[in-house]
């Protein structure tokens, strides 16, 4: 077995929040590209060993990752078979067809490694891009597989029996129940190739800034029945969108110089999308306004946790 590495109490708090915001940054690149709206919610981070870790495996998982050239180690994100299924579901399929295929405990079709085999990529090159600015390395696309009754179909299982980083979470593709899924990495990867996701500042906060009065900012969604009070609060008419990929593409612009987004009751799944799309190129300084229909003390914290600060109630105009 390789010598432990440790890891301090604020290191561990720095991954944890760089790790929120990589997954963010994918989920909304993800988002732009297939239209499917994707939360990772991460619920701890720790060094873990191996019979830990293999108690987190599904049944029935895709894998994708990525390496970082010239060095050994990994970094491997795992989501279950009902979440894969769903990134990979077109936008017109029918839904009682979805939910019958989300029954059948079948393992992965050959049809769906094919369509999955698409979203791996994706995600992967998602992941590259957001983690990028924290490597030292060239970033490669790696780990691309699938599980059948826990093990990997290529029969190259990826675990070993070194103690890993894994930062469990829970994985939600729009409207679908939250499937349980885990990150693994390799600890000396992380020590040599990611040092500064080890020392991220976690008591940063974004800039306040406010929208400008152009008109030159977005608002999600159109249809969204805080819209007109919102807006009457704010003086002045945005671009609308109402489709996640239309939000990406809209705050992406060069023209665009903040979003304001209604998140009604029942779909705070967004939020940490919300979060990602600072991590955007070129969107690091466009500020973001949220209005919460429900400002419940888990949802307040919750935006806290992703980093989402400048959050309103729904009665701030009142």
């Amino acid at each position: 077995m390789a010598q432990e590495i440790d890891f301090s109490d604020a290191e561990i708090k720095a991954l944890d929040a760089c790790l929120g915001q990589t997954t963010s940054a994918m989920a909304a690149q993800i988002a732009a590209e297939t239209g499917h709206t994707l939360n990772i919610d991460i619920s701890s981070v720790a060094l873990k060993e191996e019979a830990d870790i293999r108690a987190l495996v599904p049944a029935d998982a895709m894998s994708w990752g990525i390496a970082v050239a010239e060095t050994e180690g990994q970094f491997l994100f795992v989501c279950g078979k009902e979440s894969a299924l769903a990134l990979s579901r077109p936008a017109e399929d029918d839904e009682d067809a979805f939910k019958e295929r989300l029954a059948d405990k079948g393992p992965f079709s050959d049809q769906e490694k094919t369509t999955l085999g698409q979203v791996q990529e994706k995600l992967a090159a998602g992941l590259i891009e957001a983690m990028a600015p924290h490597c030292s390395g060239d970033l490669a696309p790696a780990g691309f597989d699938f599980l059948s009754m826990s093990a990997w179909v290529s029969g190259e299982d990826p675990l070993g029996s070194d103690p890993r980083l894994v930062a469990e979470m829970t994985v939600t593709v729009g409207n679908t129940a939250a499937t349980p899924g885990f990150i693994v990495i390799s600890p000396d990867l992380i020590k040599s190739c990611f040092a500064s996701a080890l020392t991220l500042n976690t008591d940063s906060t974004p800039e306040d800034g406010k929208v400008s009065d152009s008109g030159d900012f977005i608002f999600y969604p159109a249809s969204s029945a805080m819209k007109e009070k919102i807006l009457e609060q704010l003086g002045t008419s945005p671009k609308d969108c109402e489709t996640i990929a239309e939000l990406i593409r809209g705050f992406v612009d060069d023209s665009t110089q903040g979003a304001v987004i209604g998140v009604s009751q029942g779909d705070e799944h967004i939020l940490s999308l919300l979060r990602g799309m600072q991590e955007l190129p070129d969107c690091q300084d466009k500020p973001i306004i949220i209005v919460l229909e429900s400002a419940t003390t888990a949802n307040v914290v919750r935006c806290g946790r992703l980093g989402l600060f400048d959050v309103l109630p729904v009665e701030f105009g009142e």
